[in-house]
């Protein structure tokens, strides 16, 4: 549930002058769940456009996000400010699973 942690998922770290794009950790949860809930960033980037107002579903999301790293080998990274440490957002590849798979 939304109290639990991620499992620290092993992955490649990005580093900018700025920024770590970074495997996700269990600290990410809470401001990813922020995030999702702003309508304006909603639209663009859950599934139905909608933004994320219960902890349960923002957990969720995390989860695909750390998941999709531990399925495929790859996918979206959380990324960090270097400067406070604050999670700033997400970025990277994603792929969706083939038909075939789902069915």
């Amino acid at each position: 549930g939304p109290a639990g942690a991620l499992a620290h998922i092993q992955g490649p770290v990005v580093s900018t002058s700025r920024l770590l794009m970074r495997p996700w950790i269990s600290a990410d949860i809470e401001p990813y769940s922020a995030m999702l809930a702003v309508p304006g960033v909603a639209r663009f980037i859950t599934v139905d456009g909608k933004p994320v107002v219960d902890e349960m579903r923002g957990w969720r999301h995390a989860v695909v996000m750390a998941g999709h790293w531990a399925l495929h080998g790859v996918g979206m990274f959380a990324v960090e400010e270097k400067a406070t440490g604050r999670f700033v957002g997400r970025v990277g590849p994603w792929s969706m699973p083939s038909a075939a798979w789902r069915e």
